[in-house]
């Protein structure tokens, strides 16, 4: 873990309040609930003959399969087992449905997974892999997947509690024109999402959204955003009542602003605009070189709870804090803005909401 303390002595300014004649125009994101809940699901059967193949071994039982999909629905793999993938290169999709609380993970680090259709566009059609509500404990480890120039829209939909993303690779999810995330929980709390790259990503990188949302980690990620044009990204999003600490991240070139309505990127947004009892807990984060750092909110009605301290929040290219609230007051303290001059510290916040620096 890579920690940083920071010392701003020469700051003595408790509550900056401005005008919100300077506030921006983000746009968070419904991941697409269809109502709040999931259409039931089934276990899926013993799907006829299996087929065999050498891509994918069940580490547990040193069965071989084709696909991950034959090789989770096969009755002889458990919740628990661990699929592995034994190609350098595999193509799947364009959905994998996981009812199962497996473990997916490369054999070396060095296996891509290649989406070989494009999703829907709606419901639990979004998602390339679907994990279900009855996957608990879904782990995905030392893989990358690739969107493969095809139409992602959610590489991974998450109606399951207790999953986790270690040291893993996503690229390429775009759903053009404002669309594509690399993971999102809309169901499950307790998301870990650690050590992963993700870059090239439609909107979003990694979602906490909804109410079960809670108790999630993403920790020493890094988002690269794909800079400026007719495009959105966040690499970090908590909505709809969606909980999180978010540590030790690098998000950077997070700078695209949609042409359809001037929304702008930010390296996190977090909002209570599709929900109440959104929090964030954000420290050790570098987030630079994006439109603005934290985009604290949607609308004066936004009552997110936000505490930043100990991060890197220099060289952003609008604000440093835009918060919209006109009740909440954010504690941003300890954190590095790139100077240590009063004036041009408070110069990074903006928006109608107070926020706490000291």
């Amino acid at each position: 873990m890579r920690r940083f303390h920071l010392l701003l002595a020469a700051l003595s300014i408790v509550l900056l309040s401005v005008s919100n004649s300077h506030a921006l125009n983000v746009s968070p994101t419904d991941p697409g609930l269809d109502n709040g809940a999931p259409a039931p699901r089934t276990q899926p059967l013993e799907p006829g003959p299996v087929v065999r193949g050498t891509a994918i071994k069940n580490i547990n039982t040193g069965e071989f399969f084709a696909t991950i999909q034959a090789a989770h629905d096969t009755s002889a793999t458990l919740a628990g087992h661990i699929l592995e993938v034994h190609v350098a290169s595999h193509t799947e999709g364009p959905q994998i449905s996981i009812t199962k609380g497996i473990t997916l993970r490369g054999q070396t680090g060095m296996e891509v997974v290649l989406q070989s259709a494009d999703t829907g566009s709606s419901g639990d059609s979004r998602g390339w892999f679907l994990i279900d509500a009855a996957a608990t404990g879904f782990s995905a480890e030392d893989l990358t997947f690739d969107g493969n120039g095809k139409k992602v829209y959610q590489g991974f939909r998450i109606w399951a509690s207790d999953c986790s993303f270690d040291n893993c690779t996503l690229t390429d999810m775009i759903f053009a024109p404002y669309h594509g995330t690399g993971i999102v929980t809309i169901g499950g709390a307790n998301l870990s999402v650690t050590n992963c790259t993700l870059s090239q990503i439609g909107r979003i990188g990694v979602q906490f959204f909804g109410a079960t949302a809670t108790g999630g980690v993403a920790d020493d990620n890094t988002y690269t955003g794909k800079g400026v044009g007719d495009w959105l990204d966040y690499g970090i999003e908590l909505g709809g009542g969606g909980v999180a600490q978010c540590t030790d991240n690098t998000i950077t070139n997070n700078r695209g602003v949609a042409s359809s309505d001037g929304s702008t990127s930010a390296a996190v947004i977090i909002t209570t605009f599709f929900g109440a009892g959104t929090a964030g807990d954000l420290s050790g984060n570098f987030l630079n070189a994006c439109t603005g750092a934290i985009a604290a909110g949607f609308d004066g009605a936004d009552a997110s709870v936000i505490t930043a301290s100990d991060n890197d929040m220099s060289g952003n290219d609008t604000y440093t804090v835009n918060n919209t609230s006109l009740t909440e007051v954010h504690d941003c303290s300890a954190n590095w803005y790139g100077s240590n001059v009063p004036a041009t510290v408070a110069a990074g916040f903006v928006g109608v909401g107070g926020v706490d620096y000291t």
